[in-house]
């Protein structure tokens, strides 16, 4: 009798214990994140936030590309001697890496201009040199670029370089005259520059080679490359959905839960 006694109180101590995860078990809805394991706290607030903005995203941005695309994302700095143009403060930021002496990356500039002439309003368009030849990192067109720069007159020589057929001292200058760029300038320029104006195309065509551009022209929104990152026809919706408050507030806290800072 007495061990009977002591087995059923045994029984009933056990199944009060366990009377919570019973309780636990039977609970409808998702596991509360404060009683989760450490490890299932941070893959579940992980699958929160990337929830979170799968629906800030538009629908036709609703895909792992995309959202590979916004996590792997780079902050591109623009330099001193970056042509910009558009607002410094404008909230998207296009970059066309080029190069002014490659004839058959001309379709490049095209695309940028249409993507910025749709998108002024909220974008800025810089412009960085990535060599077409990986063993002339610099070449002439370049360099007239700088002098262009040089005079306020970037994007007005970049532009006239479409109606080029070929890149000599001779038409490189006489495009630079019919931009505005007075002779006299020209001449005061270019000597004293050379070596800065070089230098400054070795630091594009460096930074070009760390983004592992292959070939120019590429163009980067926002730090996400276009025809690699983003399909073209995509870059209306992300620019709808980079310009949203509500959108970015869900990126940044998918950038915070994720540890990374946009790269």
């Amino acid at each position: 009798m007495r061990q009977q006694r002591f087995f059923w109180q045994g029984m009933i101590a056990l199944m009060g214990a366990a009377a919570p995860l019973f309780a636990y078990a039977v609970t409808p809805g998702p596991i509360p994140l404060k009683k989760a394991t450490p490890g299932l706290y941070a893959v579940t607030e992980e699958i929160e936030a990337e929830d979170a903005l799968k629906k800030a995203l538009p629908e036709n941005l609703r895909r792992p590309d995309i959202i590979r695309a916004l996590r792997l994302r780079r902050d591109i700095p623009l330099e001193d001697f970056t042509p910009v143009q558009g607002g410094l403060n404008a909230p998207l930021t296009l970059i066309e890496f080029n190069d002014l002496n490659c004839l058959q990356c001309r379709d490049g500039l095209k695309l940028a201009d249409s993507i910025y002439a749709k998108h002024k309003a909220v974008m800025r368009l810089a412009y960085r040199h990535a060599p077409f030849d990986k063993k002339a990192s610099t070449n002439l067109a370049a360099f007239y670029g700088k002098l262009a720069h040089q005079q306020g007159a970037f994007w007005a020589f970049r532009n006239a370089l479409l109606n080029l057929n070929e890149f000599t001292p001779d038409t490189l200058g006489k495009t630079l005259t019919e931009v505005g760029v007075k002779p006299r300038l020209l001449r005061q320029d270019f000597f004293p520059n050379a070596r800065l104006f070089y230098s400054q195309l070795d630091a594009d065509a460096e930074l070009a080679a760390l983004l592992k551009i292959k070939t120019p022209p590429q163009l980067l929104l926002n730090g996400m490359k276009i025809g690699e990152d983003l399909k073209p026809e995509d870059v209306d919706a992300m620019v709808e959905f980079l310009t949203n408050p509500k959108s970015l507030a869900a990126l940044k806290h998918y950038d915070k839960v994720m540890h990374d800072e946009p790269r």
